[in-house]
């Protein structure tokens, strides 16, 4: 089944929610939630200190990994850590 989401009328409804979005979406970002800034294993691949959420992720969303690369917002964490596509 696909949904149809029109990104660019969420986006600003998402901004500053983020902790709350990937609590339901991506629950396997707990660990980087729970220490925004700090390293923690990637939730993709593992590996022990690759991956963290931006310290002001709750704005926008934006993570980086060392390995899989930087998502400067929340719709590509999501599409990135679901494995889904919104474009």
């Amino acid at each position: 089944m696909k949904y149809f989401l029109n990104i660019e009328e969420i986006r600003p409804l998402a901004k500053g929610h983020w902790d709350y979005i990937f609590s339901a979406l991506a629950p396997q970002l707990s660990a980087a939630m729970e220490q925004p800034g700090k390293h923690v294993p990637c939730p993709v691949h593992g590996g022990k200190d690759g991956f963290r959420l931006f310290s002001n992720y709750q704005e926008n969303g934006a993570c980086v990994c060392n390995t899989c690369g930087e998502f400067r917002d929340g719709f590509k964490t999501l599409e990135w850590i679901n494995g889904w596509s919104f474009f």
